[in-house]
C-alpha cells in the first residue's frame, strides 16, 4: 500500500498517566530501598502530570518521582534535560526497576495493572478497523510486549511486527527506514512530545511525505500550542478518523 500511518501509543492512542505514575512511584520507593506507602498522597497526580509532558520513555517517569520528592518545578524541556543530564549514570537502573514493577504487577495483579489504562474513546471507536490494516503502525518507546497485552484487553489483537519499538529520537528514522522496507510513499505520524515532531525523515529530499501532528488530546504543554513547529499541524479528536482512513484505504 502507498500511504501509511504511525500513531504513538501513550498520549495518542492510550491515557497511561495512571499507571505511569503507580509504576514509577513504586520504583522510586525500591530505589531508595523504602517500602512504598500504603496510598498514593492525594496531590501526587497533580504534581505529576505538571512535568509528565516532558518525559519521553519509563526511566523519566522515575525522574519525575525524584524531583517532585525533591519539590522541583520545571517550567521547560531544557530544565527537564538538564535534570536528566545530571542523572545519566542511573538511567539504567532507571529502566530495570520499571521493567521489575511492571512486570510484577503483570504477574501478581494484572487487573489492577490494565484497570491504570484507558483508550482515548475517540481512538477506540476506530481502532477495531485500524489494528487490522497492514499500514497502520504503533511507534513507541514502550515495550511492544506491553503495549499488546493493553490492545489485547480491549480486544484488539495486532500483529506484533506493526509495534515498532524506538529510543525517544529516533521516531522518524523508524518510520523512514519501515516506509522503505514497505513501499509506503506517505504517511502520517501523530505523537504529542513535540520534539518528536520536529526533525524531518531521513533520505533525499521528496523521496518520502510525512505529515506530522500534534495530538490536542495529549500530554501537552501550553506554550507547545503558541508556536507549533513548522510543518506540524495540531490535531484535534474529532479530525483523527477524517485524516487516518483515507492512508488506510489508499
Amino acid at each position: 500500500m502507498n500511504s501509511a500511518v504511525f500513531l504513538d501509543f501513550d498520549g495518542v492512542i492510550c491515557d497511561s498517566a495512571l499507571e505511569c505514575l503507580a509504576s514509577s512511584w513504586l520504583a522510586y520507593h525500591r530505589l531508595r530501598r523504602e517500602r512504598a506507602p500504603g496510598t498514593v498522597p492525594a496531590d501526587l497526580l497533580e504534581r505529576f502530570l505538571r512535568l509528565r509532558p516532558f518525559a519521553r520513555s519509563a526511566p523519566d517517569y522515575v525522574l519525575i518521582q525524584e524531583l517532585i520528592d525533591a519539590g522541583k518545578e520545571l517550567v521547560s524541556q531544557v530544565e527537564f534535560e538538564r535534570e536528566r543530564a545530571a542523572r545519566r549514570g542511573r538511567f539504567d537502573r532507571y529502566s530495570r526497576l520499571m521493567q521489575e514493577v511492571r512486570g510484577g504487577l503483570l504477574r501478581t495483579d494484572p487487573g489492577y495493572w490494565m484497570a491504570l489504562h484507558r483508550l482515548y474513546p475517540h481512538v477506540l471507536r476506530e481502532l477495531p478497523r485500524w489494528v487490522a490494516s497492514e499500514s497502520f503502525y504503533i511507534l513507541s518507546t514502550k515495550r511492544p510486549e506491553l503495549i499488546l497485552r493493553v490492545l489485547g484487553h480491549f480486544g484488539l489483537p495486532m500483529d506484533g511486527r506493526r509495534t515498532l519499538p524506538c529510543q525517544p529520537s529516533g521516531k522518524l528514522e523508524i518510520i523512514a527506514s519501515t516506509m522503505r522496507r514497505k513501499g509506503h510513499r506517505r504517511a502520517l505520524f501523530v505523537d504529542d512530545q513535540i520534539d518528536n515532531l520536529r526533525a524531518e525523515p531521513a533520505g533525499p529530499s521528496g523521496e518520502l511525505q510525512v505529515a506530522k501532528a500534534l495530538a490536542a488530546w495529549g500530554y501537552l504543554r501550553r506554550e507547545w500550542l503558541e508556536e507549533l513547529p513548522p510543518g506540524v499541524e495540531l490535531l484535534r479528536p474529532e479530525e483523527l478518523a477524517a485524516r487516518v482512513d483515507p492512508l488506510l484505504a489508499g
